[in-house]
């Protein structure tokens, strides 16, 4: 498993209709979208782009041997009197048969000045999944547990990645 940071900013707009029901949650103005990905260079070169129209390469498949990542990005988190948002996440991940596959508690996902109202910011968690021999295929279920901790309360996302035999493999 791998951590990593990587912010910047969209506008809901660009994103909104590639989500699906699954990997949102919203409470009041408190918003998130969980994502995964291939590429986090590409992915992150696309999320920087700033204009109308962009375009974010996503998959929800993954091969054996190659990690494939997860990440949320959110809006309008509460801000403190220093104008800070605390945002974490716990992350669980369950394979296909049901079992806990990794857990993580406390992830920092947004500890910086607040980001724009209704923006999307990119999380500072990042999760990277690899499925390695022996272990099995099939739907890797992801579930972040959002947590703005100025305002107490809580998001939860949750997708299943689907994991296959890479091409070729014996």
């Amino acid at each position: 498993m791998m951590l990593a940071a990587l912010p910047a900013l969209l506008s809901a707009a660009q994103i909104a209709d590639a989500a699906a029901p699954s990997n949102e949650a919203r409470q009041g103005d408190f918003a998130a979208i969980q994502i995964s990905y291939e590429d986090p260079d590409r992915f992150a070169r696309e999320w920087g782009v700033k204009t109308a129209g962009a375009h974010l390469s996503t998959t929800r498949n993954g091969v054996r041997n190659k990690p494939i990542f997860v990440t949320v990005v959110f809006a309008n988190c509460t801000a403190d009197a220093d104008g800070r948002c605390d945002v974490t996440a716990d992350i669980v991940i369950t394979d296909p048969n049901g079992k806990v596959y990794a857990e993580h508690q406390a992830v920092e996902v947004w500890r910086a000045p607040a980001p724009a109202r209704n923006l999307l910011a990119l999380g500072a968690a990042q999760l990277g999944l690899r499925v390695e021999p022996g272990e099995p295929l099939g739907g890797y279920r992801v579930r972040f547990t959002l947590h703005d901790r100025i305002a107490q309360r809580d998001l939860v996302t949750e997708d299943v990645l689907t994991i296959t035999e890479a091409a070729g493999a014996p």
